[in-house]
């Protein structure tokens, strides 16, 4: 589905800053729980009053709003995705709250109820931004690069990305204007938050793509394999004694098909196992559908099960899935050539 009809081009850095978006508001969501236990759940207000912290989310998602509807250009979007973010993650954090009639901060449910929003945003934006741009995307995407540009100068990366976009537009209309429009530009210095993301990106990845981590992270593969037959084992052992105690008990059936997902993933990361000393790009493949299945069914009806007790899996998921892909972007890149003489 094209969204160009309703004069909508997509933004090539949206991923990144809905990544942002949903990373800050897992962070918030985790830290608000884990300041208020610290704190032994204070109320903000006096004897009468309780000033709820949906109401500072509801303020910061306000305030990421109209710092969008205030600027124009990319060098904005940073901020209101980290403060939209924080705003989110105060607002869902109390989503127990508003689904019981008892306002229950502690229902149950609210862990997987924030778990299952957080992966609906996360496939929606996989859905609408999986697909590559389109070459009048690409002509946009240099036309807004170029924004900021005129105000304060263009810096050097925003110069080669826009011109890298331009490129890729082909031979649209428009496209010889937009190079003019770059080329009369003056030189800018990098914005404050581009280079705070440079710095923070790249460091990550050079973290991500080293052979440590990539040894650290096939050992971990190789404890969840472990891990998974060990549960799976343990779940068929139970429903061979107590079958009609699985069948009855809810919390149980969870258990089973928790089970059920954590040996399918297993099944995936062994498949990846046997592949990695013939076809690296393969296994690192079965690897990344591995750690999505965890991430997307185990570690939901865990969360169900445990509630918050599911965070220190999910993190170490997201941490293999970062490692995972900064190993299959180095896959893919060009090799050297060997041997070349003059």
């Amino acid at each position: 589905m094209s969204f160009l009809r309703w004069g909508l081009p997509r933004d090539p850095r949206a991923t990144q800053h809905l990544t942002a978006f949903m990373v800050t508001g897992v962070a918030t969501v985790l830290l608000t729980r884990g300041g208020l236990a610290a704190a032994g759940y204070p109320s903000v207000g006096g004897s009468r009053l309780h000033v709820a912290h949906v109401l500072w989310g509801g303020l910061l998602l306000a305030v990421a709003v109209l710092l969008q509807f205030s600027f124009v250009g990319p060098v904005v979007r940073p901020a209101a995705a980290v403060l939209g973010g924080i705003g989110f993650g105060l607002f869902i954090d109390e989503v127990g709250k508003f689904v019981t009639r008892d306002n229950d901060y502690f229902f149950r449910p609210a862990a997987a109820i924030i778990y299952g929003t957080v992966i609906v945003f996360i496939l929606a934006s996989h859905l609408v931004h999986g697909r590559p741009l389109q070459p009048a995307e690409h002509l946009a995407a240099a036309v807004f690069q170029a924004v900021s540009g005129v105000a304060a100068g263009l810096s050097p990366y925003r110069r080669t990305d826009a011109t890298g976009h331009l490129r890729a537009a082909g031979d649209l209309r428009a496209g010889p204007e937009t190079a003019a429009l770059l080329a009369a530009l003056p030189a800018g210095a990098d914005d404050l938050g581009h280079r705070i993301a440079r710095t923070v990106t790249g460091r990550a990845h050079r973290v991500l793509a080293s052979r440590p981590a990539t040894a650290v992270t096939v050992a971990l593969l190789v404890l969840e394999v472990i891990a998974g037959v060990l549960t799976a084992a343990a779940t068929l052992f139970a429903l061979v004694l107590f079958p009609k105690a699985l069948v009855e008990n809810a919390d149980q059936v969870l258990a089973t098909l928790m089970s059920a997902s954590a040996m399918t993933s297993a099944a995936f990361i062994l498949t990846g196992l046997l592949r990695l000393g013939r076809d690296r790009a393969a296994a690192f493949a079965w690897f990344q559908r591995a750690i999505l299945l965890d991430l997307l069914v185990t570690q939901l009806l865990d969360a169900v099960l445990s509630q918050f007790g599911t965070v220190f899996g999910v993190l170490v998921d997201v941490a293999i899935l970062g490692v995972i892909a900064a190993e299959r972007a180095r896959l893919r890149q060009p090799s050297p050539l060997v041997g070349h003489s003059r």
